[in-house]
């Protein structure tokens, strides 16, 4: 019996929380690039894609109606003519390492969005090339995508030269699967001037800020595109917070090796209380999605983002393009519950699938005088216990230590892991003899002493380990 619910878990869903997303890893942004209209030289050896982008490893590969070579890639057309009602391609993964390789002409600082929708149940990756092969973007998930892991990505064209997209599958052959390559040709202003937070309001408040519908159809999203205008540019939006809970800013994948976002979120008092050098949404993370910044906010309150370019880049091909939207929001940790004898009660959900399997959420902050937070998970049993806390890929300036109690006062402590500076931390398959364990959550290093050392945990309790 334990053998068989070990297996289900394993295989159902990768001993993972259930109410995420599915994890991705999409490996958001090459560090090699070739030479920018800026006149950055920034090539850098062993990240060609021509071996990638060659025959698929068999030479008895079934023939395709889609090249998979940059040399036999299919145009697709004139992009004038792109429309959101009618796909660019129809076809398939037709066998065991199949690609399909499109070229794609744009004119110089055209904004393009290209998607791969799977009409089936396979995980399908996009990849954009250059013509030498050089790798530019690769994507696997759209940002907040709650119809699917669809892999969707931005064209900034610097021109004359064509790129090349190329659609694979990310998960193992399992027969023909088909896909539709959508384009869609998007005119947009990047809201300036919007260099300041009182620029930034000023154009939230009179409608030219620059925000749009989102291309994926989320009416909960705020979509914003902007771009580098001049060296040095940075830019600020500002948005009213629409409820109270936790409020994500992602960025969208951009094929161009110019633009390499960062981000920081400044409160309605002008402190700053997220940052982000990984802003692109990852889809996957300890616990909650890697989105970029993830933090409390609350409702009616404005924030604003700070958008700059790490690289000396600026014009064509620094397109950036990010979406603002609420999440689901754990419950909050409520103070004192600085130890274990006034540890705050981690409320769990049974599982409707695996028996015996609960997990839970909570969301807290270690600002000020605040060095650490305890809270209390009750077992039905005796059995297995893991936490999860994420810092760094929440945007938190906090640098975290995770330690699992035995008793409320950690006379004896059941394991414990420091989270290293810009990184999150688990506990795995920690074994519980009795039938309650405390999780503390404690501050070793912050960013700021009084802002921004925010957090969220996670934890599951099961009958058996799940975990190597």
């Amino acid at each position: 019996m334990q053998t068989f619910f070990v297996t289900v878990l394993l295989v159902s869903f990768g001993c993972s929380k259930e109410q995420s997303e599915p994890n991705r890893d999409p490996n958001r942004g090459p560090d090699q690039t070739d030479s920018g209209a800026s006149g950055i030289d920034t090539d850098q050896p062993g990240d060609s894609g021509n071996a990638d982008t060659g025959t698929p490893g068999s030479v008895d590969s079934p023939a395709d109606a889609i090249g998979d070579t940059l040399e036999t890639a299919e145009p697709v057309g004139d992009w004038e003519s792109w429309s959101s009602e009618f796909p660019l391609a129809i076809d398939a993964m037709d066998y065991a390492g199949d690609r399909d390789v499109y070229e794609v002409q744009l004119a110089r600082d055209t904004i393009a969005f290209l998607s791969a929708r799977s009409l089936g149940g396979t995980d399908l990756q996009m990849r954009v090339l250059t013509p030498t092969g050089t790798m530019v973007g690769l994507n696997q998930v759209m940002p907040h995508y709650v119809q699917g892991t669809d892999p969707g990505v931005w064209l900034h064209a610097r021109g004359p030269a064509p790129v090349y997209v190329e659609v694979s599958a990310e998960s193992e052959y399992e027969g023909r699967a088909e896909y539709e390559l959508h384009g869609l040709i998007v005119e947009a202003q990047d809201g300036e001037p919007n260099n300041s937070v009182s620029e930034a309001a000023e154009r939230l408040s009179d409608g030219t800020a620059g925000f749009r519908s989102s291309v994926i159809g989320e009416a909960s999203h705020s979509e914003f595109l902007g771009w580098m205008n001049e060296s040095g540019d940075v830019d600020f939006w500002s948005f009213d917070a629409p409820s109270t809970g936790m409020m994500a800013w992602s960025m969208w994948t951009v094929a161009s090796p110019l633009i390499e976002p960062e981000m920081v979120l400044i409160d309605p008092y002008g402190q700053e209380i997220a940052w982000s050098s990984d802003t692109y949404f990852n889809g996957s993370g300890t616990w909650f999605d890697d989105v970029g910044i993830l933090a409390p906010v609350t409702a009616g309150q404005r924030y604003t983002l700070k958008v700059s370019n790490s690289r000396p880049a600026f014009g064509a091909g620094t397109l950036y393009v990010g979406v603002a939207t609420m999440v689901a929001s754990p419950p909050s940790e409520s103070e004192p519950n600085d130890d274990g004898g006034m540890a705050n009660w981690f409320s769990l959900s049974e599982s409707s699938v695996h028996p015996g399997y609960r997990s839970g959420s909570m969301r807290g902050q270690l600002d000020g005088f605040d060095a650490a937070d305890t809270v209390r998970i009750q077992l039905t049993e005796p059995g297995y216990l893991s936490a999860y806390l994420q810092a760094g890929t929440v945007g938190s300036g906090l640098q975290p230590k995770l330690s699992i109690w035995a008793d409320p006062y950690g006379v004896e402590v059941l394991a414990e892991a420091p989270a290293p500076e810009g990184t999150d931390g688990s506990l795995q398959d920690v074994y519980v003899a009795g039938t309650e364990a405390y999780v503390r959550v404690e501050a070793i290093s912050r960013r700021s002493e009084t802002y921004g050392n925010h957090y969220v945990l996670g934890a599951e309790v099961y009958p058996v380990p799940l975990h190597d």
